[in-house]
């Protein structure tokens, strides 16, 4: 059953009678207690929004975990971006618009924020129905980060897997050493207006009409 309280919905949810729910509730990224049966012993928690009890269970207890599970969630939504519907991204006590290519692909990243998104689930993401170039992809993402840096997150390639949005103040966000085998994409500038040509070494070259 959902309780709410100031916005924040949390799902008290019977275990294991209840499983394939509770993992309905955690691929939406829903708060939800378990309350499990009598001698069961808890499953590995899904993620951070996630707790349990054993039943039975009494009124006070009930309570303070429901208690601090908002807590949890409250410090939860402040560290985690949020996109509205305009393609506003908010994340700390900043926003940037973002146009409709790039909100896609920042939609699949905040999907998995803090883990790695393949580059296929982005050009799908980014271009529904469409089969875009790597290049084109790797000019969006360039133009991606060029907008998030203000507010303090970093898209990092991730080599021969794919990218990743953190926090800039994360551990293997910023273009760690070598060894975490992550790297910082390379500049791509972008062509102006009416201009046709390829990216090169110090802008892009001017290419003949075919």
């Amino acid at each position: 059953m959902p309780l709410a309280d100031g916005g924040n919905s949390l799902a008290v949810v019977p275990w294991p009678a209840e499983a394939a729910r509770r993992v309905a509730l955690a691929a939406e990224g829903s708060p939800r207690l378990l309350v499990l049966d009598e001698g069961t012993s808890p499953p590995p928690l899904l993620d951070c929004l996630e707790d349990w009890v054993h039943a039975p269970v009494d009124e006070a207890e009930m309570h303070a975990r429901l208690e601090a599970l908002r807590l949890r969630v409250s410090c939860h939504r402040r560290v985690v971006p949020e996109l509205d519907e305009e393609g506003f991204l908010r994340f700390g006590s900043g926003q940037v618009y973002l146009p409709p290519v790039e909100a896609r692909l920042a939609e699949a990243l905040l999907g998995r924020f803090g883990r790695v998104v393949g580059g296929a689930s982005l050009m799908r993401a980014g271009w529904p129905g469409e089969t875009p170039s790597r290049g084109k992809l790797d000019v969006r993402i360039h133009r991606l980060r060029r907008r998030l840096a203000p507010l303090g997150l970093v898209v990092t390639t991730v080599r021969q897997r794919g990218w990743m949005l953190a926090p800039a103040d994360e551990p293997g966000a910023a273009g760690d050493p070598p060894e975490d085998d992550v790297r910082r994409e390379a500049d791509v500038p972008e062509a102006a207006p009416g201009v046709r040509g390829v990216p090169g070494a110090t802008g892009f070259i001017r290419t003949s009409p075919s």
